[in-house]
């Protein structure tokens, strides 16, 4: 499943577990909030299987990037 946790892993990780979700794929978080989750999983936190691409390349939401102005 394809989400966007920042902050709200607390409550997110068990309602995914809780819906049978058993895998996500993080598309954004900054790094910092892995840090926090990896932490709290290898202290005994129940999580779904966890992925994460990174921060955002361009420095924030895709909808601030700029459009060619030609194509």
């Amino acid at each position: 499943m394809h989400v966007h946790l920042e902050d709200n892993y607390k409550n997110a990780f068990p309602l995914f577990l809780a819906n049978g979700v058993t895998g996500v794929r993080e598309m954004g978080a900054a790094l910092t909030n892995v840090d926090i989750w990896k932490t709290r999983i290898q202290a005994g936190m129940p999580t779904p299987r966890l992925i994460y691409a990174g921060s955002t390349l361009n420095g924030g939401p895709a909808d601030e990037a700029p459009f060619p102005s030609r194509i």
